[in-house]
């Protein structure tokens, strides 16, 4: 995108400067050389013409691979289940953590819009990005303890219920409520209203998805597996 970017920035520049030259040299009543200046003109819209379609496919084929490889670390994110075995827990954080994110990494970088650049790059870095490299840092600081663990280098077991209980907290959406009992006790009760995977798919799936297509198609319906 940044390529197909620079070339309108500039083939607009030359346009305009191909113009100006055009009319100022016809005022002066220099034809040959306003000619070639409106012939430099004319070269230039076409370019121009071309480069905004170029940027175009480019702009769409580049958010079409951001979104692809968000997906799929998405869907790593969601192999995380809470589960009463904590040994299965540290064995299944320690498979998404071998999970390679450098497509990722990549596909995001070659974002770069003609307007709103900042904004809409912030946008998707704050709300889909951002999010996913959180989780994915949170675990490759934790993933290490877990393999120390299961090969018997340490049998801490409440450190490890500790960073699973960490990391449970980033990737599970929880409601924690109390209720007052008529004998004066409180029954805590917590539930899962959503997990952070969830979330991020959500947002890939509404503006993000009317970001590469266009409002007019709407949104994606997430298919169930």
């Amino acid at each position: 995108m940044k390529i197909h970017k620079l070339t309108i920035i500039y083939m607009a520049i030359i346009c305009a400067a191909a113009l100006s030259l055009a009319l100022f040299l016809e005022y002066k009543g220099v034809s040959f050389w306003s000619n070639i200046a409106v012939g430099i003109l004319s070269s230039g819209v076409l370019a121009l013409i071309i480069s905004v379609v170029g940027y175009n496919v480019e702009r769409r084929r580049t958010l079409e691979e951001f979104y692809t490889q968000a997906c799929k670390a998405v869907r790593n994110l969601g192999l995380y289940e809470h589960d009463e075995n904590e040994e299965q827990i540290m064995r299944t954080i320690i498979k998404m953590a071998d999970y390679d994110y450098s497509a990722l990494n990549t596909s995001y970088a070659n974002i770069d819009f003609i307007w709103n650049s900042k904004k809409l790059r912030n946008r998707i870095y704050n709300n889909v990005y951002l999010k996913i490299v959180t989780i994915k840092n949170e675990i490759a600081h934790k993933v290490v303890h877990f393999q120390w663990y299961l090969t018997g280098k340490t049998t801490n077991l409440p450190v490890m219920q500790y960073y699973i209980k960490e990391l449970d907290k980033i990737l599970v959406m929880r409601n924690d409520s109390e209720f007052h009992n008529e004998d004066g006790s409180i029954t805590k009760m917590s539930y899962v209203y959503s997990s952070t995977s969830r979330i991020i798919e959500e947002e890939l799936n509404t503006w993000y998805f009317q970001l590469m297509y266009g409002k007019k198609a709407g949104t994606k319906v997430p298919t169930k597996e």
